[in-house]
């Protein structure tokens, strides 16, 4: 065998024997329990920060902010993937895969959405959203003008029935799109 030089994009024998006999992922690795550790740790540390009110209050905001960004990403590549259905474009084909593989997993980000709930039944606790809290919203004219739409049921049913659509919608188009193949 000669020797591997850089860039020359061979692999000796002894590379791919290593490669081949590499153990796998199973049940004894000690990697395995990595993500559930750091799951674990995540939820230890909001646990701690809940006691105390400041951190409360940061804790539900920085939440807010950390839903916001997957579920954007998530629902923009449902836009992407519906978009070519309804306009029955054939150019995004190539690409369209890499958005419905950021859409298909909408219905695991769902459960995420419940501390939002949390945020608006308790708004005493979380500060979050100043129109759940009665106290405030009596005292505020333009909270009072926005009250049909500002309350707490409406925001529960808008909310369940938002992630159930967009759930049923990503369904339906990358089911769609994986039976033409």
């Amino acid at each position: 065998d000669e020797p591997r030089t850089p860039g020359s994009g061979a692999m000796s024998s002894e590379t791919i024997t290593e490669v081949a006999n590499a153990a796998p992922l199973n049940g004894s690795s000690p990697r395995r329990w990595v993500p559930a550790i750091l799951v674990g740790a995540g939820l230890l540390l909001t646990l701690l920060a809940l006691p105390d009110a400041a951190n409360r209050v940061r804790l539900s905001y920085a939440y807010v902010l950390g839903f916001t960004f997957p579920w954007s990403v998530v629902l923009g590549s449902l836009f992407f993937v519906g978009l070519p259905h309804l306009t029955s474009a054939i150019w995004s084909v190539p690409v369209r895969r890499v958005a419905e593989m950021l859409a298909a997993p909408m219905w695991l980000l769902a459960p995420l959405a419940l501390p939002l709930l949390a945020f608006v039944l308790w708004p005493e606790l979380f500060q979050v959203f100043p129109w759940a809290d009665a106290t405030i919203a009596e005292n505020d004219a333009l909270i009072q003008t926005k009250r049909a739409y500002l309350n707490v049921p409406f925001f529960v049913a808008r909310l369940a029935g938002y992630l159930l659509l967009w759930i049923l919608f990503a369904r339906y188009f990358v089911g769609t799109s994986l039976k033409q193949d």
